[in-house]
């Protein structure tokens, strides 16, 4: 994979940097990863994440959307903002209103002809529905070729907020800050 040309700013990242492109190498090799970046609030997750989206090879398709913690979550709301105007499954499935279609929806929108990253930022804060959404797909991303996705919570670690988001996903997953249990 290739160099992420900001080593300089983020500082004692190059490891978690190095998993998340790892599993972007696994992925474009037809086989799919999840990798689960969390940790105490303000330790870098969301720069060490936008360093590595703008680091990226051309060619891959990058689905992100993000929880919400001052509203009340919406069902599917960052699945939503990721596919919102792509024309592809899980849009439609989404528009159409949801349901039982979303699961199959989200396999199909994984399993496209380009390799794919889904990043789901702020995990914590997700309504059950795009958790049980995710934890299908976490369950079955080793049969989507070319497709890897990366949920991240902030502030996954303290007991209490967020939790069962973390643990949930947590255990289908790589973590890349080498804290997760």
């Amino acid at each position: 994979m290739g160099e992420v040309g900001v080593r300089d700013v983020l500082l004692e990242r190059a490891g978690a940097l190095a998993v998340l492109l790892e599993a972007v190498s696994e992925a474009v090799a037809g086989r799919g990863r999840v990798v689960l970046v969390r940790g105490e609030a303000g330790m870098g997750k969301s720069s060490l994440l936008r360093v590595f989206r703008e680091g990226l090879p051309a060619g891959l398709r990058v689905l992100y959307g993000a929880c919400e913690d001052l509203v009340t979550a919406r069902p599917y709301g960052p699945l939503r903002d990721a596919v919102t105007g792509t024309g592809g499954p899980l849009d439609l499935a989404l528009a159409a209103g949801g349901g039982d279609g979303v699961f199959e929806a989200a396999v199909a929108e994984l399993r496209g002809p380009r390799p794919t990253v889904l990043m789901v930022e702020d995990l914590h804060w997700a309504d059950d529905a795009t958790l049980d959404v995710l934890g299908h797909l976490a369950r079955r991303v080793g049969t989507y070729p070319r497709s890897w996705w990366s949920p991240f919570a902030t502030a996954a670690l303290q007991p209490g907020i967020g939790w069962s988001a973390g643990s949930a996903l947590g255990r289908f997953g790589r973590c890349c800050c080498g804290r997760c249990r």
